[in-house]
């Protein structure tokens, strides 16, 4: 039977574009609530649409708990009639041999074993259980650490794949709260596994979860919701920006996956946003790549921009992780340099 729920669903699947045939959809699924709903509202989707459906689960080696958990999600999976593929890491030393925090370096791997099954399931889009308060924390946290208009936007329900752009990543419970989700979860009898780390409120998002959000909405009770909307109207004014960016100042880039460069002149006589903008795009770009986690703060671009607009020809900005802006005679350039900070 089709539920209010699921017909929302079928609609933000059918408005986004996100339903594709002829490939399965891949659903990363931990057994959590907001996962496992995912995974059974979806399956309940196949009597309206033809959605065929592969799941994949990681043990990220970081509980003891989490090996059932694997077991529970392919049982379930096996009870709708899904196929599943089950993947082990060892995420601690995974951070140690990358130089990354356990979060970091779990969500690397995370994505690396969800393309490898997509490569090897034939699957083009990948869905992951994101929803509504997931977006407010995301934008929250943004906004604590003073990131630009992009980060602002938050989530996106469809975009690209980390690192992989034949893969598109989908977010399709994204008009949904945690409390819609829960309920769905109720309603249908489900049982989910809970991730007693989620409660850690040592973790900046778990506390931002826990404490500032609820206060927030002693405040504003829909604060979640001004989040998301907040989010929405800055995702449009984004893609205006990106089209302006990719009509006026990317045909007029070189590189040579080592280095980025744009004609000096042409960077002066650019507005600041898109300026800033060039420096975002190459250091990102160069820094994926490389396969570095770059953490591009908003004062460092400034300065970068100050630079490129005074310096003198040799004059350099580091930006982060060995990367740098260099002025060279009648360019701009975004390079790694080893003996950056």
């Amino acid at each position: 039977m089709k539920t209010p729920f699921l017909a929302r669903l079928l609609q933000s699947l059918q408005h986004a574009g996100q339903i594709t045939t002829g490939s399965p959809l891949l659903l990363a699924v931990s057994g959590g609530v907001d996962s496992l709903v995912l995974l059974h509202a979806l399956a309940a989707l196949r009597a309206q649409v033809p959605l065929a459906l592969h799941v994949a689960t990681l043990d990220h080696g970081l509980r003891a708990e989490a090996a059932d958990e694997v077991q529970f999600v392919l049982a379930t999976a096996a009870h709708l009639g899904i196929p599943a593929t089950p993947g082990a890491v060892a995420v601690p030393a995974l951070a140690q041999a990358w130089r990354l925090n356990v979060e970091a370096a779990a969500r690397r791997a995370r994505y690396a074993f969800l393309a490898r099954v997509a490569h090897d399931t034939g699957a083009r889009q990948v869905a992951t259980a994101h929803h509504a308060d997931d977006q407010a924390e995301t934008i929250l946290l943004h906004v604590l650490r003073g990131s630009g208009s992009a980060g602002l936007v938050g989530l996106r329900p469809a975009a690209p794949f980390p690192d992989e752009p034949a893969l598109t990543l989908l977010r399709p419970l994204l008009p949904f709260t945690r409390r819609q989700i829960e309920q769905y979860s109720q309603e249908q009898g489900l049982q989910p596994r809970h991730d007693a780390s989620n409660s850690d409120t040592r973790l900046l998002r778990n506390r931002l979860r826990h404490e500032v959000l609820p206060l927030l909405t002693g405040i504003n009770p829909n604060v979640s919701g001004a989040l998301n909307r907040l989010g929405r109207v800055l995702a449009v004014e984004q893609d205006y920006m990106t089209q302006q960016f990719e009509l006026s100042v990317l045909p007029h880039t070189t590189t040579d996956g080592q280095r980025w460069l744009l004609p000096r002149p042409l960077f002066q006589a650019l507005h600041p946003a898109l300026q800033q903008r060039f420096i975002r795009h190459a250091a990102l770009a160069l820094a994926q790549s490389l396969h570095l986690e770059l953490e591009l703060s908003h004062e460092r671009v400034v300065a970068a921009v100050r630079v490129a607009q005074q310096g003198e020809t040799g004059k350099r900005v580091q930006l982060g992780l060995g990367l740098q802006l260099r002025l060279r005679q009648h360019m701009v350039c975004i390079e790694q340099h080893l003996d950056a900070d």
